[in-house]
């Protein structure tokens, strides 16, 4: 089963804020058409997060696949309405950008043949060729975190 993730870039003054009171977490997330903060915070949909989450945990980049893990247990459970929620901080969003920065396709393809990863969406093996596509998601996802270590903003990830 795929599952994807909303990824929200948000300043720490609106993230601490939401902390206090999870319904924040409306605006965050867009769901408050009232509150023009979440209309200016950049969010990045990822369709097959598992994927990759894990492949770049193969390929080196262990602090998103730790911060990001919907599977396992948070230091910080938050929770608004479905979602689950799971948040990088400002130092964890620049070492996940440099993380990301350093990700070659190469180095996504050789990590993922050598385990002979299996998607999540459909449990096939992914092929030499299926990298390329995976890798546009991670390159989206590279930029994503430059642009928010760049402006030191936070991360909010919503999952369900």
């Amino acid at each position: 089963m795929s599952f994807s993730v909303s990824l929200h870039a948000v300043a720490p003054a609106e993230l601490k804020k939401a902390r206090e009171d999870n319904e924040r977490f409306g605006a965050i997330f867009g769901e408050d058409e009232s509150d023009e903060a979440s209309a200016k915070a950049p969010c990045l949909e990822l369709a097959d997060f598992t994927d990759t989450a894990m492949l770049l945990h193969y390929a080196g980049c262990v602090t998103l696949h730790k911060t990001f893990d919907f599977d396992g247990f948070a230091d910080e459970e938050l929770e608004y309405s479905s979602y689950d929620i799971r948040v990088a901080t400002p130092a964890k969003v620049k070492k996940i950008a440099d993380e990301l920065a350093r990700v070659t396709l190469e180095r996504v393809r050789e990590k993922g043949l050598a385990t002979e990863y299996r998607t999540d969406r459909t449990r096939e093996t992914v092929t030499a060729e299926g990298y390329v596509e995976q890798f546009a998601e991670i390159e989206r996802a590279r930029d994503f975190f430059a642009a928010a270590a760049k402006a030191g903003h936070a991360v909010v990830a919503a999952g369900g």
